[in-house]
């Protein structure tokens, strides 16, 4: 076990060994390839840097300044030889607008003084033209005569240029300015040249770039290959060690396993006799263990006939308490029988009672209504009778009459005024007078068969608890 040990514990540090140079190799290979895309990154930037500058150079047009164009050797002579007669010719084209009154010439003065001479700046350059407009300013804000002196000390013919003067500038600016053009063309073309060959440069650095990124690869493929077959032979020569030291294992273990028979068979004797003993103390342990259950058996027979003797007393107890129980719940419910008859021999007594005095109340009550219709009839009849007696008094003619009352009619007969209408008026007075009472009459009846009926609707029947109350 400690050889196999020992050559685990090798075999892993020569593990740890390959693995360790592996990984520092793949940390080169990393690191390198990070360089070499930001090279080639870096190298594409540059090479789209200089194709972008390229074409702004080849769009770019040339633009010479011919106005401002003083490159000669006689700049500052010129410059100021050319203001004085700039200003001079404009002063002594512009004399008869410039210093003339506003209602002669027909120009507002409140005009511009680039509007009022705009006929003349035209022809100039634009720094002539700022310059003469400064010095034109200059003039007009001072006084008039202050002006016009000016204007004749100007003005004098020794400072005008001629017209072979003016060519003759013109065409020396023209040919500084091819000059200057043809030069800024040639520094162009030099400079598109230059960026061309930094493009070229650039590209045969990407070439070699990925040159050395193939050649790192081949090489890499090639270490690949080399440490593939390195492997291999690792593993065939560690294959060719396991063998020997399963040998090895295997002679170990057949003489351990020799070792562990002999120490079984050692063992199992000793084993046997305490087997032995064992036997015999649990031989004696179930002895002890039966004397036991029978103790606890006979001990248990005993209380279980105990307990039975005490359930048959408890037994006997309860039914004795059930049957008196029975009794008197027996002797109770006859007790409550007898009273239930009694409430309801008083109840059917007081019940008949209570409608033998309702009968007799509405005997009564019918009778007094009777007697009450009788009684108002043969009142009615006395009414009628008085009436129809008064109306027959009054009919019959009287014989003490007054003189000037009295009247005859068509047939002869002898009336009142008084008598006729009173007697009229008596006539259909009892007529309605009997209509009246009859429907008064009628009313009547209707008044009292409907308070009898409202009455016998309120006699409601008594509660129970009231008529156990009442006396019979």
């Amino acid at each position: 076990q400690t050889a196999k040990a020992a050559n685990f514990g090798v075999g892993s540090i020569d593990n740890t060994c390959g693995a360790g140079k592996l990984s520092s190799c793949d940390e080169s290979e990393e690191t390198f390839a990070s360089e070499t895309d930001c090279d080639e990154r870096m190298l594409v930037e540059e090479q789209e840097s200089l194709e972008r500058q390229i074409r702004e150079l080849e769009n770019t047009e040339i633009d010479v300044d011919t106005e401002t164009d003083e490159t000669d050797g006689e700049v500052a002579l010129d410059h100021e030889h050319d203001c004085n007669d700039t200003v001079d010719r404009l002063l002594d084209d512009a004399s008869s607008i410039a210093f003339l009154p506003a209602g002669e010439d027909g120009i507002d003065s409140n005009l511009s003084l680039e509007m009022r001479y705009h006929a003349l700046l035209s022809e100039m350059s634009r720094v002539e033209r700022e310059e003469a407009l400064a010095t034109l300013q200059a003039y007009v804000a001072r006084h008039p005569g202050r002006a016009q002196e000016l204007h004749q000390k100007l003005s004098s013919p020794s400072r005008r240029r001629s017209l072979q003067e003016t060519l003759k500038k013109y065409q020396a600016k023209h040919t500084r300015a091819q000059q200057k053009r043809e030069q800024v063309q040639k520094e162009k073309t030099i400079k598109i040249q230059q960026l061309l060959a930094r493009v070229e440069d650039v590209k045969a650095a990407k070439r070699q770039l990925i040159e050395d990124k193939r050649l790192k690869m081949e090489d890499k493929m090639q270490r690949a290959a080399e440490n593939r077959e390195q492997y291999l032979r690792q593993i065939v020569e560690k294959a060719h060690d396991e063998e020997k030291k399963l040998k090895e294992i295997n002679f170990i273990k057949n003489i351990e396993a020799q070792n562990k028979r002999l120490d079984l068979l050692e063992s199992s004797k000793d084993a046997e006799g305490r087997l032995q003993d064992l036997e015999q103390e649990r031989q004696k342990r179930l002895e002890e263990k039966a004397a036991r259950e029978a103790a606890v058996e006979r001990r248990r027979q005993e209380l279980e006939k105990e307990r039975q003797r005490k359930l048959e007393k408890m037994n006997e107890t309860r039914l004795e308490k059930e049957q008196r129980i029975g009794k008197m719940q027996e002797q109770k419910e006859r007790q409550r029988q007898a009273l239930a008859r009694e409430k309801a021999r008083d109840r059917e007594e007081r019940l008949l009672a209570r409608q033998t005095q309702q009968q007799q109340t509405t005997e009564e009550l019918q009778r007094k209504i009777l007697q009450k219709q009788q009684d108002s009839a043969r009142r009615h009849e006395e009414n009628i009778e008085h009436i129809r007696q008064r109306a027959l008094e009054l009919t019959l003619p009287t014989r003490n009459v007054d003189e000037n009352g009295v009247q005859r009619n068509e047939n002869g007969e002898v009336i009142t005024e008084d008598g006729d209408l009173s007697s009229t008026v008596s006539d259909v007075g009892s007529r309605e007078h009997t209509r009246g009472y009859k429907k008064k009459i009628k009313k009547l009846k209707q008044r009292m068969a409907q308070s009898a009926e409202e009455y016998m609707k309120e006699q409601q029947p008594v509660p129970l608890h009231m008529k156990e109350q009442q006396p019979v």
